[in-house]
């Protein structure tokens, strides 16, 4: 089978940077657009976040039934669909219904790409192959940044052609596929695969929403409270995804300092990036930007290292559980940041999500090196 990675990435591109994170990039024109204040944006981000937890959680069973071939296909369809129903909507519920349906493709598209990953490659070539697919959503978050640039205040448009590219990039990675069995992977529950995370679902969960502040509301800070045009704004998204790009080097990283350095020093860097946002200097802005987009990519590709090396786990069912764990952490992280903004503006709640973030370096992974992952369940 010919490498998955380029496809790969791309599909992580279209499910978490134009599927999911955009929504933030867009959300002033948008909130004006439809009258939303920052707790009613919080809400509807917080759908997004709802629908990637609930498609993680069965993330395992559709891997069962439908197969990895399927599960791609319902994870383009999911992307497709949500995005063109964002670009096409009329009200706040249609709107609604489109991140939903977007959000979903994002709780199955790492599963199911780990998946591959794991049968398709070498043991000694997944780690690096996994944090390259995952290092997609900088890529994305880049593109999705200059379309912002291309259609000025055209949000439609820029979600339109979002759809498009998830089209192509559907049709990319089945074409790759083509001729692989459509392996439908045993083993046990997710809730059973629980019970072998150890600490990686309590330092998932308080990365997600640690971080929820940040995705949701970056753009919205920079043009309420540092006054800059939305045109100056897209530069801070396209800096975030710019070094997300780096985050793929996490394999190589854990490899040289060790797994559990690798963790700390990506939880510090997170938490420092959040708070210094906070000081609401454009020139900080940015160094805060490329900080955050290089620590939180490679915080979560740790996560996928971290979890494909559990012994005695599927690599799958460890995945899902660890991004399940992050997106409800965002999933509440999002809903509160937009309730506390109202209360007590944004520089308090970046503060207090950044200490929010220091609590992860409690729990840190067991092992000190990263391991190789398993021959999967076939």
């Amino acid at each position: 089978m010919k490498s998955i990675i380029g496809p790969g990435m791309a599909m992580v591109a279209v499910c978490y940077a134009f599927a999911r994170f955009a929504f933030a990039l867009f959300l002033p024109d948008i909130s004006r657009e439809f009258e939303l204040d920052a707790a009613a944006a919080g809400r509807m981000q917080s759908l997004s976040y709802l629908a990637y937890v609930l498609a993680l959680t069965v993330s395992a069973f559709t891997l069962r039934v439908i197969g990895q071939r399927g599960t791609i296909l319902v994870t383009g369809a999911c992307a497709i669909a949500g995005l063109t129903l964002i670009a096409a909507a009329s009200d706040a519920r249609m709107l609604s219904i489109g991140l939903f349906a977007a959000g979903l493709s994002t709780g199955w598209v790492s599963p199911v790409l780990g998946q591959l990953v794991a049968r398709s490659l070498e043991p000694q070539r997944q780690n690096g192959a996994n944090a390259r697919i995952n290092s997609g959503s900088g890529i994305g978050i880049v593109l999705s940044g200059l379309a912002a640039m291309i259609f000025a205040a055209s949000w439609r448009g820029a979600y339109a052609l979002f759809a498009l590219v998830g089209v192509l990039t559907v049709a990319w990675l089945i074409f790759r596929l083509r001729g692989v069995p459509n392996e439908r992977p045993r083993g046990g529950s997710l809730w059973s695969e629980a019970r072998k995370s150890g600490r990686l679902l309590p330092a998932s969960l308080i990365a997600g929403l640690g971080c929820a502040a940040y995705w949701t509301y970056l753009i919205s800070h920079l043009q309420a409270e540092q006054h800059l045009s939305a045109q100056a704004a897209s530069w801070y998204w396209i800096a975030v995804g710019a070094a997300g790009i780096a985050g793929g080097s996490a394999g190589k990283i854990a490899a040289a300092r060790g797994l559990r350095r690798a963790y700390r020093l990506g939880v510090a860097l997170l938490s420092v990036s959040v708070a210094l946002i906070a000081l609401s200097v454009p020139e900080v802005s940015l160094f805060s930007a490329l900080l955050f987009g290089a620590a939180y990519v490679l915080l979560t590709s740790l996560f996928i290292l971290w979890g494909t090396g559990i012994p005695d786990a599927s690599p799958s069912a460890q995945i899902s559980l660890s991004f399940l764990a992050l997106g409800v952490g965002q999933f509440a992280g999002s809903g509160l940041a937009g309730i506390w903004i109202e209360a007590v503006g944004y520089d308090a709640v970046f503060l207090l999500f950044a200490i929010v973030l220091l609590i992860g370096l409690l729990f840190y992974p067991n092992a000190e090196k990263p391991a190789l992952p398993k021959e999967p369940a076939a």
